[in-house]
């Protein structure tokens, strides 16, 4: 980027990916920009955890907080993970003067005694607008009716089920290949016959097959021209017969694709 005359000034860490909820080298970031901290080359390192991120009021999970804690700011969204209602995205600051600065404004019209004696935080020089909308109560509310507890008790069923659905996968390798292993509530995986076939064809045919049937609302992803079937076990209602259930469809439905004769059209 030098050689080009570009100074990097702001990058993106992601904890838990949309894809298959894949983490950064967060201590590898930290380390090869060390030496630009507290200098004029300083970069603002922003953790994008949308969805993963509920899963550091986990203990278990301590060392990736204190990872991202490196960082400038950092953002996860309750709704996704935490019981809260959309939308409702928490973000954290290490240094909230860095936005005032930015985005303060002042206009008559705006001025007030409390706000010029700095008795009360203006969240509107946080953003860009100045009205918003009061996401903090859904929270608020969440986080008194379950309790820390009933929250790490969720994260950690989630987390939990997606594991056991792992090993019975696994345990059929003969049908079906983990593409990648749970982590976050989340898992991946593709038809074991699709082993040399990139974009999976079978597996396609084996994920429209499950949607159109209804009991269950599976996802899909495309890694690096390889399709996979998502599965997440984090919704607030799924318990182990769901799993159960669901991999009863996938053994049933793969055995039927597979004893299907090929269709080089099956891809959409």
């Amino acid at each position: 980027m030098a050689a080009r005359g570009l100074e990097p000034f702001y990058l993106t860490a992601t904890l838990g990916s949309t894809d298959v909820c894949a983490v950064d080298d967060l201590d590898g970031i930290a380390a090869a920009l060390a030496p630009r901290a507290a200098t004029p080359r300083d970069v603002w390192v922003h953790v994008d955890a949308a969805y993963a991120g509920a899963a550091l009021v986990l203990d278990e999970h301590r060392p990736l907080a204190d990872a991202a804690g490196r960082f400038r700011s950092f953002n996860f969204n309750p709704h996704k993970w935490l019981f809260t209602t959309f939308d409702c995205s928490a973000l954290f600051v290490r240094r909230r003067d860095d936005l005032i600065e930015a985005l303060s404004v002042q206009p008559p019209y705006l001025r007030n005694a409390a706000s010029d004696a700095g008795a009360v935080v203006d969240f509107r020089d946080w953003q860009i607008a100045l009205g918003r909308r009061f996401r903090s109560l859904k929270l608020w509310a969440v986080l008194r009716a379950f309790g820390a507890r009933a929250l790490r008790d969720h994260v950690r069923l989630g987390i939990r089920l997606a594991e056991a659905l792992e090993a019975r996968l696994r345990a059929r390798s003969d049908l079906f290949a983990v593409f990648t292993p749970a982590r976050f509530a989340l898992v991946t995986l593709r038809l074991r016959a699709d082993a040399d076939d990139r974009p999976g064809r079978r597996t396609q045919r084996l994920h429209r097959d499950l949607d159109a049937r209804g009991d269950f609302f599976l996802t899909a992803t495309v890694v690096d021209g390889r399709f996979a079937i998502r599965v997440c076990t984090a919704g607030a209602a799924v318990r182990d017969e769901h799993v159960q259930s669901l991999f009863e469809q996938l053994v049933e439905r793969a055995e039927a694709v597979l004893a299907a004769p090929d269709d080089d059209d099956a891809a959409p």
